[in-house]
């Protein structure tokens, strides 16, 4: 403790600040929480699918999933159809959100990651980092559904594992699954939060959050910035485009895990 105390001081001196990195990341800490529920997942929502790694991570996570995808840019929509031909691997290119319909979607050219159903806002360093602007972005038509829709036309039981990353508009993709999550049909839901206000008429963080712990689903995980891995600490002021990634439970699984934690 000696030494590592006195390194610490000489890298403030210096203007550094020692980290200590945990040993576990989000990966590490479902197949924990599998594991104590005695279970393997066995039908994964993908609501914005980007190019495919997350379908990646979920098939090397868990075998052989139901994976159901949805992505809504259509070039990355075609690729996936072409690189996942696994019969387990279903991929749509609608949206998910509140109510069913035809919507606007932004396609960023110059940073596909960041597309998003809301327009993103040029007075912060997110629009100029990834180099937007109105004449890079493509808007397109696309379909909406609801999470509920797609749980009740599937006709599936439950969703063992949502995940979310919709670039501002995850409160949305909540309030389409209402009937989901009061029947606590959905196991774990892991989505992205941004801190600031990143896209224009974007709700706050703490909406969503609020949605859910209203529907008794419970935190059991976050990542600060990281996506998968526990790096910390961070701030808004020196990192203006600071995310989280969060993990709730239902509360079901959330009681199995407290009598079953390690």
């Amino acid at each position: 403790m000696k030494i590592r105390r006195i390194l610490k001081d000489l890298l403030n001196l210096c203007g550094f600040d020692l980290i200590r990195k945990r040993n576990r990341n989000f990966n590490q800490i479902i197949l924990t929480a599998y594991s104590l529920l005695n279970y393997s997942p066995k039908i994964i929502f993908d609501v914005g699918a980007h190019n495919g790694s997350s379908i990646d991570r979920f098939s090397k996570l868990f075998g052989k999933p139901q994976i159901f995808a949805f992505e809504p840019n259509n070039d990355l929509y075609i690729r996936m159809k072409d690189k996942f031909q696994d019969k387990n691997i279903h991929i749509s290119n609608k949206v998910l959100g509140k109510q069913n319909g035809t919507v606007e979607f932004n396609i960023h050219n110059s940073s596909t990651g960041s597309s998003s159903l809301l327009d993103f806002n040029p007075d912060l360093s997110f629009a100029s980092r990834r180099k937007l602007t109105s004449t890079n972005v493509d808007k397109v038509k696309v379909e909406m559904t609801t999470l509920d829709d797609e749980v009740n036309r599937r006709e599936l039981e439950k969703i063992d594992y949502l995940k979310i990353d919709t670039q501002g508009t995850e409160l949305d993709v909540l309030r389409g699954a209402e009937e989901s999550l009061k029947l606590q049909k959905i196991d774990f839901i892991e989505f992205e939060i941004i801190l600031t206000p990143t896209y224009l008429n974007m709700p706050k963080w703490s909406e969503t959050l609020n949605y859910l712990l209203n529907f008794n689903y419970h935190l059991i995980a976050l990542s600060n910035d990281g996506r998968f891995f526990n790096l910390g600490p961070y701030d808004t002021l020196l990192n203006p485009e600071l995310q989280i990634d969060v993990i709730f439970v239902s509360e079901k699984v959330n009681e199995i895990l407290n009598k079953r934690r390690l």
